[in-house]
């Protein structure tokens, strides 16, 4: 249901709206189990252009470093960009794979943000 709700969602990198209305919705569940579910970021992965997804460095349920290239393009003019987030954390879904046509802001993956502080933080 998570993910359905995400992918619906193209402009946006980050979304944080949806974690207060469960937080609201959840007010009688542990404590424990609310704080987990606050501090849980969902971040979407969009394409940088329009063009021809060239490669897949990832799979679902890989764990991914800040600024680690997870998806490679080839635009209309025939250059290649890679595709990168600034956040770690763990592929939740993988909207495409390789030889797929996306545009500008397209939604490629769900990316659970990892709330550990890494070496660039």
């Amino acid at each position: 249901m998570l993910l359905k709700r995400l992918e619906k969602v193209e402009s946006v990198s980050c979304l944080y709206g949806w974690i207060l209305e469960k937080w609201l919705k959840l007010q009688n569940l542990e404590d424990g189990f609310k704080e987990e579910l606050f501090v849980n970021t969902y971040c979407v992965v969009a394409s940088v252009c329009d063009g021809t997804i060239d490669q897949v460095f990832v799979s679902e349920g890989d764990y991914v470093y800040e600024w680690e290239p997870l998806f490679q393009l080839k635009t209309n003019d025939g250059v290649l960009k890679k595709v990168e987030m600034g956040v770690g954390g763990n592929i939740l879904s993988l909207n495409v794979k390789p030889g797929d046509r996306v545009i500008h802001d397209m939604t490629l993956a769900i990316l659970k943000e990892d709330d550990q502080p890494s070496g660039c933080d």
